[in-house]
């Protein structure tokens, strides 16, 4: 399983409460298992999401949220495709016959 590392610059809005992060394999749809994610108090402004599937595009956004739970708008998709966790086998492999 892979996964993807988020960073954001910190919501210059009154009454911040957090953020959410949004992600999907499709553009606009952040069906993602765990999606949306509480990315925690507003001083934290790094997230790392786990648990996605390998060589697969995700398509990430991020809203800020008040006190009371009312989100921004959502900010600009980004797109990122998750690397292979598992390594490929090894090449070239020789055997020799010994006696």
């Amino acid at each position: 399983m892979a996964g993807i590392r988020v960073n954001w610059n910190a919501s210059p809005g009154p009454n911040l409460a957090g953020y959410n992060i949004y992600w999907g394999t499709s553009p606009g749809m952040y069906n993602g298992v765990g999606s949306p994610m509480d990315a925690g108090l507003p001083t934290i402004l790094e997230k790392q999401i786990s648990g996605l599937a390998d060589n697969t595009t995700y398509y990430v956004a991020m809203t800020a949220r008040n006190p009371t739970g009312v989100e921004s708008a959502k900010t600009a998709e980004v797109a990122v495709t998750t690397l292979n966790s598992v390594p490929g086998p090894p090449t070239g492999v020789v055997v020799v016959a010994i006696q």
